[in-house]
């Protein structure tokens, strides 16, 4: 670990095979310099063969050999350590890989129950189980793949069975049938006769622990839980604690061994109880810093007894993208948006209706499984003698549409009234719904005695851990993509039927971060959002221009109609979609569309991937190629549409500068508010980026390195004018990581432990600007940001006093002193400070106590 323990700042890296640990080497002096105080890395341990993401692990006890391996990861970290930054780990307790590369499988597929590794994978044992796991493997259906000759038996000497280019270990019974049918003599030549059977294969296959099935019977579900509702990812239970020499020892020994100095616990929700695994991993690692990847809802306040830092900013992000909505225009912007699109639905109905879908479509499987445990308990209860399988699973589909948290947590022992009252508001929901009153108040008496009742229990614990997958799949998979009103909003922890919030909720959120949660992370882009923290910006501006953007978009329409398919009244693409693409296009200048950089690309996969996640039309199981046909052809049109292109440029100009304004307000904050700023890879200058797979390609460090360059020549010579017109390519940006980042390496006391209190504004402007401090012994700081924005789009930053006028902070009681603008240098003093002054040469201003700023 490097000599200073506390981690001020961190940089995610998405590690894959074509960026590698020595791929990170260069850039190394380049982090440095910018300040960041810690990487913070994907998945290193080894995956599927291939993997651009790392969560698909396939054993947990090796460092990924594509990333370099363990010598390569003691070769970058000696390095980044010897640099003065620390190494955060992203690791995967809930899931792995589900092919034939898993080794812990590969034993339970040869030894069934009898493998030390069966209870380390969470099967779901219903009746129609037979200890059998489900493979969804087959690209065709189960006979025709057969007949094919794609599932064979290879290697005499040590047979398998290969299922296209995976091979896969027999069992134990097989492999006494393959002897018997060939006499002992096993050899090429009598596994080339059984081959050429599909009746033989057939009994050879019956006789496998795996049971191999075409791709699109598994849509439905597993007999595995499963990440969400991935297939290929099977899930574990790392409740089952004898495991926990396999599944995390690696990574403690690599902490112990001062290799990692923390760790982000990759969704825990999914885990049996994520305290007692928090629990373990801290007396394993001897409390060793944790981040987790937490989903917090509306009021929900992280659980304090649990062994963590805090979220990985999810939370964070929320309040900031609400922060700078402005909320004036939403009548109209909702009005005109049902009016144009046809969506007449809410957001909140859109997604009951996505939950009750996605469970009769993709999770009917883990239904069945839940209603099977539920309706197993009330065979032995005087009052659940009336209650049929059928009414139990019927009531459980509409128990999983009923939640609006993420989960609940309810464990052994467990008092928390406000988990019991969240789930028995779920199951009286659900109740009404169906109106299936008798499964209500059966499932009501089951919670009323869960502290004493072991069984009970464990059909709510199983019920929690299948909750977030409803949620995310069907709201940040599904609803994130058919309701367009203002998709700045559809961020992975956000909730469309919101709009904005003041700044007393934000001042309050912050407060409380500052006093529960001060090491908890600040994002605005990760791997996972579903836009990149600038392009989420330039659309957020649309909120504060909604009279133009009504009128553009309807002008755009009438200009683009002729590239459209129009059957009577219906046009294709829907004006629905149509309205999204208009919003994402806003990631580029027109002028470049048809450059080629790829950008054309990028849009048709990005809509491409929209209509499908959406699911109303297309989607992924079964792609709808003539509508996407039609939608392509759009695309190509208005893109190649001279008269678009200069009509959407007008607007376009001055979403790009309304943006840029926005975005920097966001970054300050994320730099100076109370929590550990993340930085995703590329965002300290300019994050553009789609949603994955777009969001998680290598970044151009050369071009980074030589914009940081540049704005530090500009702020050595006392360029702000310089640095100012650069914003364009993100050089402000830049230059603004730079300045707090290092700021808060050499003052890390007050931005790790400082309060935080609201300043007061006044002045015909007040209400257009937010301002606050941070307060550490007698160090101060205050930051003043933009919250409202004018319509333009031009180089004319809104500074000085013209701009401001009698607009002023007032320095709260006790904080008075000497203050030096952190960015220019400028003292101010006195108990009001004018915004026009403080805004002489940068919108925005980060004063710090000058007797001690330390930069």
């Amino acid at each position: 670990m490097s000599e200073n323990s506390e981690i001020t700042s961190m940089y995610r890296i998405q590690f894959w095979k074509g960026f590698n640990f020595q791929d990170l080497k260069p850039v190394i002096p380049f982090l440095k310099k910018l300040g960041v105080d810690a990487i913070y890395s994907s998945p290193i341990l080894k995956s599927t063969k291939g993997s651009t993401h790392g969560y698909d692990v396939t054993d947990f006890r090796e460092v990924n050999a594509d990333l370099g391996g363990e010598e390569g990861l003691l070769d970058i970290t000696g390095m980044v350590h010897s640099n003065g930054i620390k190494w955060i780990q992203d690791t995967v307790p809930n899931h792995m890989a589900m092919n034939s590369e898993n080794i812990y499988l590969k034993d339970v597929f040869k030894y069934g129950k009898k493998s030390f590794y069966w209870n380390l994978f969470d099967f779901m044992n219903t009746p129609e189980f037979h200890n059998r796991i489900d493979l969804f493997i087959l690209g065709y259906p189960y006979e025709e793949v057969i007949k094919s000759g794609n599932i064979c038996i290879v290697n005499p000497e040590n047979p398998s069975i290969k299922i296209y280019d995976q091979e896969f270990p027999m069992s134990e019974n097989s492999l006494k049938m393959l002897k018997s049918v060939t006499d002992g003599k096993i050899t090429g030549e009598a596994i080339k006769k059984i081959n050429s059977d599909p009746e033989m294969i057939h009994s050879f296959l019956s006789k496998q622990i795996f049971r191999v099935r075409y791709w699109k019977s598994g849509i439905e579900g597993t007999n595995y839980r499963r990440f969400f509702s991935v297939n290929s990812l099977i899930a574990i239970r790392t409740e089952n604690t004898k495991y926990s020499g396999v599944t995390i020892q690696k990574l403690i020994s690599l902490f112990r061994n001062g290799i990692i100095d923390g760790f982000r616990l990759d969704h825990i929700d999914g885990l049996f109880s994520p305290e007692n695994f928090l629990l373990r991993f801290a007396r394993g690692t001897e409390n060793a810093p944790v981040w987790v990847e937490k989903i917090l809802t509306g009021s929900e306040n992280l659980r304090e007894s649990w062994k963590t830092n805090g979220t990985t900013g999810y939370d964070f992000l929320y309040y900031c993208t609400y922060l700078f909505v402005e909320n004036k225009g939403y009548k109209k912007l909702k009005e005109f948006y049902t009016l144009f699109s046809g969506v007449k639905k809410s957001a909140r109905i859109m997604a009951y209706e996505n939950k009750k879908s996605y469970i009769k479509k993709s999770f009917s499987h883990e239904a069945d499984f839940l209603s099977y445990i539920f309706f197993d308990f009330f065979k032995d209860k005087i009052y659940g003698q009336d209650i049929t399988y059928s009414q139990t699973r019927e009531f459980m589909e509409e128990l999983l549409s009923s939640f609006t948290t993420y989960r609940t947590y309810l464990t052994a022992g467990s008092k928390n009234m406000k988990d019991i009252s969240i789930m028995r508001n779920a199951i009286n929901l659900a109740g009404k719904r169906s109106g299936l009153r008798v499964v209500q108040e059966s499932m009501n008496r089951m919670l009323d005695s869960h502290l004493i009742e072991g069984k009970a229990l464990y059909c709510f614990q199983k019920l929690q851990q299948f909750i977030p997958a409803t949620i995310a799949k069907s709201i940040e998979d599904r609803l994130f993509f058919q309701y367009n009103m203002l998709i700045s909003l559809n961020e992975v922890g956000c909730m469309p039927e919101k709009f904005s919030i003041s700044r007393k909720s934000f001042h309050r959120f912050m407060k409380m971060r500052s006093t529960h949660w001060p090491m908890a992370m600040n994002t605005l882009s990760t791997h996972d959002t579903k836009l990149g923290e600038d392009i989420r910006a330039r659309i957020a501006s649309i909120s504060h221009m909604v009279d133009t953007w009504v009128e553009m978009v309807e002008k755009w329409h009438g200009i683009n109609l002729n590239y459209k398919t129009v059957d009577g009244k219906k046009e294709y693409p829907t004006k629905n979609h149509e309205y999204y693409l208009y919003q994402i296009l806003l990631a580029e200048d027109p002028d470049r569309w048809m450059e080629e950089t790829g950008f054309r690309n990028r849009i048709h996969g990005q809509m491409v991937k929209m209509v499908r996640e959406a699911g109303t039309i297309s989607d992924w199981n079964s792609p709808d190629e003539v509508y996407e046909d039609h939608l392509s052809r759009f695309i190509n049109g208005i893109m190649g549409s001279e008269g678009f292109r200069n009509s959407f440029k007008a607007f376009y100009g001055k979403a790009q500068f309304m943006g840029m304004l926005i975005s920097i307000s966001e970054n300050i904050i994320k730099l100076t508010a109370p929590g550990i700023p993340d930085i995703y890879q590329g965002s300290e200058a300019m994050n553009l980026n789609f949603t994955d797979p777009d969001n998680r390609g290598n970044v151009d460090y050369k071009h980074s390195e030589y914009m940081l360059e540049k704005a530090v020549g500009m702020y050595l010579q006392g360029d702000y004018s310089g640095i100012k017109k650069s914003w364009k390519n993100g050089t402000l940006k830049i230059f603004i990581n730079y300045i707090i980042l290092n700021l808060r390496k050499n003052n890390p006391d007050i931005f790790l432990s400082g309060d935080y209190q609201e300043v007061e504004t006044t002045g015909p402007c007040e209400i257009e600007i937010l301002s606050y401090c941070r307060k550490k012994g007698s160090s101060v700081i205050i930051v003043t940001v933009m919250l409202e924005y004018e319509e333009k789009a031009d180089d004319d930053m809104p500074t000085g006093m013209d701009r401001w006028g009698d607009t002023a902070i007032n320095i709260p009681d006790g904080y008075s002193g000497f203050y030096r603008d952190i960015f220019t240098g400028n003292i101010y003093h006195g108990t009001s400070l004018k915004v026009g002054e403080m805004f002489s040469q940068f919108p925005f201003s980060v004063l710090m106590r000058e007797a001690e700023s330390s930069v």
